[in-house]
């Protein structure tokens, strides 16, 4: 006899029940587009509305949702700021942490990134396409800013920084 798979087993499977079923997610989703859909008049039509949301499952099984794009929601109502939040993915590997960042439409002249012992930061600003982004990354572990490497190429920013101790001061990292 076939040995029967856990619904667990199945990313998808699991990802599916996440979406249908937790009410967390469908909660903030739905307010998020309420509140959007009430403000449509108030939001600035010159500036595009982006919005998503990147979902990760933990080692522990727990989902993780992190928003990206240029819609806050606020306490008081819905934003559309200048500057996108940009998708990013954090890799945290046994020595070093990588961090990759989506930032179309920049050339690497335009970015500009600084690292401290528990973050980094990412901005990247084009007068000419419009394009500005902007991204506080908290790190899952101290790290050591002056290791720091950074690559663009096709508008993908990837960041290499060696695991480290807690103190220490803020670096700027030349991007290549």
């Amino acid at each position: 006899m076939a040995k029967r798979k856990k619904p667990y087993d199945d990313p998808f499977n699991y990802l599916d029940n996440f979406f249908i079923q937790d009410p967390n997610f469908s909660s903030m989703f739905n307010s998020l587009l309420k509140e959007l859909y009430n403000n449509l008049d108030k939001l600035s039509k010159d500036t595009p509305m982006i919005y998503g949301v990147n979902v990760k499952i933990s080692k522990d099984g727990v989902p993780m949702v992190e928003p990206f794009g240029n819609v806050k929601s606020l306490p008081n109502g819905t934003k559309i700021t200048e500057e996108r939040e940009p998708l990013v993915d954090v890799i945290n590997k046994d020595g070093e942490i990588t961090v990759i960042a989506e930032l179309p439409g920049v050339s690497k002249e335009d970015i500009k990134i600084s690292a401290s012992r528990t973050s980094i930061s990412i901005y990247a600003k084009n007068s000419e396409t419009g394009r500005d982004y902007a991204k506080v990354v908290k790190l899952p572990a101290a790290v050591e800013p002056d290791s720091a490497t950074a690559k663009y190429n096709n508008g993908v920013l990837e960041i290499n920084i060696k695991k480290g101790s807690i103190e220490g001061k803020i670096h700027n990292i030349k991007v290549d």
